[in-house]
Order: C-alpha cells, then structure tokens, then sequence
C-alpha cells in the first residue's frame, strides 16, 4: 500500500512571471491563507500548485 503525506509542507516556485519572482510558502498544518488585492497573483500560484499536483509533484 502506498502512503501520502498527511498535509503539504511547502510550496516552492521558480520563474513566476518571466522569471521575476521565486515563491516559498512554508504551510500551516492547521490553516493557511493567501490573500492580496486584485492582480497579484493569487490565482496564478493556486493554479500552478494544481498543475504540479497533477503531474505527480
């Protein structure tokens, strides 16, 4: 049987916007949020977390 972690620890992301900004989340194993005004990238970071998440990593 495989085993998957209980919670992401981190998320870490290179070449945000043209390579302009490298991310790292360290999370919460309780609660995290992300929050910001309209256009900074909120949605962009979710949907690239997906992404890896779907491709295994």
């Amino acid at each position: 049987m495989q085993k998957y972690a209980d919670y992401i620890k981190e998320i870490e992301i290179d070449s945000l916007w043209a390579g302009q900004k490298h991310i790292r989340w360290e999370l919460n194993r309780h609660v995290n949020i992300l929050s910001g005004i309209n256009g900074v990238g909120k949605s962009t970071i979710l949907n690239k977390v997906v992404k890896g998440l779907a491709q295994g990593g």
